[in-house]
């Protein structure tokens, strides 16, 4: 996990939904907005279409928060959205979708 400053809170998830930009990855969904703060906040969401258990699902976002730790954060406001048929991913496989994201926003 990452420290809970560098997680979106309910307010700030709900401005990302409404006014960010989208980019998609294999794995990930991910909207998207400027940060004024210079800090990069995030949060994974892993809807129930993708895993129909609460396991599989914390599991799918705890695998993205701990890649997202290695990775240096740009400053932006995110949410990662798991797609459907990502159930079976890797870390290695998450890690290179985060940095490819990354560099499509950069």
């Amino acid at each position: 996990m990452i420290s809970k400053k560098h997680r979106l809170n309910k307010d700030l998830f709900n401005k990302v939904f409404k006014e960010g930009s989208v980019v998609n990855s294999p794995i990930f969904l991910f909207k998207f907005i400027k940060n004024p703060e210079k800090q990069g906040v995030f949060s994974f969401v892993t809807p129930k279409s993708v895993a129909k258990t609460a396991v599989k699902r914390n599991s799918l976002r705890r695998k993205g928060y701990n890649c997202l730790r290695e990775v240096k954060k740009p400053s932006i406001l995110g949410v990662f959205i798991y797609k459907k048929g990502s159930i079976d991913v890797k870390k290695q496989e998450v890690r290179e979708n985060i940095d490819l994201i990354f560099s499509k926003i950069k």
